[in-house]
């Protein structure tokens, strides 16, 4: 079985700046600071895959289109039980538009228009659509209770995993200079004793 997600790397030099961050920030936590070859911009987690199914989703993955944008930190925040993460902020349109092309097609739908079946039959063909409608189960869900509660996309980075109550306060700020997502990775997650351990097995074409 393969442990795979599709992510945004972010770049080395961003890696080394949110690292030396955490490190002098949360290693007083109890847990461990992500390394900085660890630090991804995850967008879907397709949870445990056979081999039967790998192929359908490394193809999908290299077909997807995307357009670069920039991306800043505004706040540190929970997620789930045990991590702590960059809450990262982008163009409204950008989030609008990654939205609609994994599945939800609310807002951008011109129903209306003559050109609404081109519309339609162009994101039914998106990769980024087709690979949604294979999320396992539990990821699924969440992303059907996030768009019934009116949920929006967000996007993170994790910077820290282990056992805490609260978000910590912090002597200095999150590093706040933009920096770029142009490309997106699938990944292969590798558990061992020491944490996770990443591999990419596929890596679409910029535009």
């Amino acid at each position: 079985m393969h442990r795979l997600f599709l992510a945004f790397p972010i770049p080395e030099a961003t890696k080394a700046i949110f690292y030396d961050w955490s490190t002098k920030e949360l290693s007083g936590l109890k847990g461990r600071v992500m390394p900085a070859e660890s630090l991804h911009v995850t967008l879907m987690f397709f949870g445990e895959r056979d081999d039967t199914q790998i192929e359908e989703i490394i193809d999908l993955a290299r077909q997807i289109k995307l357009t670069q944008f920039r991306v800043r930190a505004i706040g540190l925040r929970k997620m789930g039980r045990s991590s702590l993460a960059a809450e990262l902020q982008a163009p409204e349109s950008v989030m609008e538009n990654l939205a609609d092309r994994m599945g939800r097609a609310s807002k951008s739908f011109p129903a209306t228009t003559p050109d609404a079946w081109d519309w339609f039959q162009q994101w039914e063909n998106d990769p980024l659509n087709k690979l949604q409608k294979l999320l396992n189960n539990p990821e699924l869900e969440k992303v059907r209770r996030r768009d019934k509660q009116g949920g929006d996309l967000q996007l993170h980075l994790t910077l820290f995993r282990g056992d805490f109550a609260e978000v910590p306060a912090t002597s200095t700020r999150l590093p706040f200079d933009e920096f770029i997502l142009d490309r997106l990775q699938l990944l292969e997650s590798i558990l061992n004793p020491g944490g996770s351990e990443y591999s990419v097995i596929a890596e679409n074409s910029p535009s």
